[in-house]
């Protein structure tokens, strides 16, 4: 696993495209959960967004089914939506998102792949 990585353009780059509408997002370790950057922190939801994810391609891997793709959307009750970005091996993207501020074209469009961008950027770097 990669070790000493900022993520500081992955995160920004996700403020610039959704402003206020991003809620909070972490980026965790697969291997242990923990937080490597985020914006509004919540430790106990990025821990329960970890085993989400270990549960979800858990679950799939066992139904014989093909695995995830590279992101994952859940569409949540008060206007708010749930997003899993699988960034590699190594690390997840996780947020809350307010979609009365962030439209899902924006988000499919725009927001998901500049923060793919901004990722392997910081990875270079």
């Amino acid at each position: 696993m990669k070790t000493n990585i900022k993520f500081k353009k992955t995160i920004e780059s996700l403020l610039n495209d959704m402003e206020e509408g991003l809620l909070f997002c972490d980026i965790w370790s697969n291997k242990s959960g923990l937080s490597v950057e985020s914006h509004n922190p919540n430790p106990k939801y990025t821990a329960h967004f970890w085993r989400l994810t270990k549960d979800l391609k858990k679950t799939i891997n066992n139904l014989g089914f093909p695995d995830l793709g590279e992101f994952q959307l859940v569409d949540l009750q008060a206007d708010s939506m749930l997003f899993l970005l699988f960034l590699d091996n190594d690390y997840t993207l996780g947020g809350l998102l307010d979609k009365n501020e962030v439209s899902l074209g924006l988000l499919h469009n725009v927001a998901i792949p500049n923060a793919f961008e901004a990722y392997r950027e910081d990875v270079i770097n």
